[in-house]
């Protein structure tokens, strides 16, 4: 999975998400998506994380 991914003009109406992977050395690497323009209290809230292998790209979902 790369970090280059940029949304397809068809689905410009959605928000931006941005992204951290948080490597692991005792288990599966994490990623946490989050809105691209949220504010330091809406991180607290507003995210969703999942190991490495409960995902696939996007692009393979179109």
């Amino acid at each position: 999975m790369t970090n280059e991914w940029k949304t397809p003009p068809e689905l410009s109406w959605l928000f931006e998400v941005d992204h951290v992977i948080s490597p692991s050395s005792f288990g599966p690497d994490r990623c946490t998506l989050f809105p691209a323009d949220a504010t330091d209290e809406e991180l607290l809230t507003t995210w969703v994380s999942a190991d490495e292998g409960a995902y696939v790209a996007l692009d393979e979902m179109l």
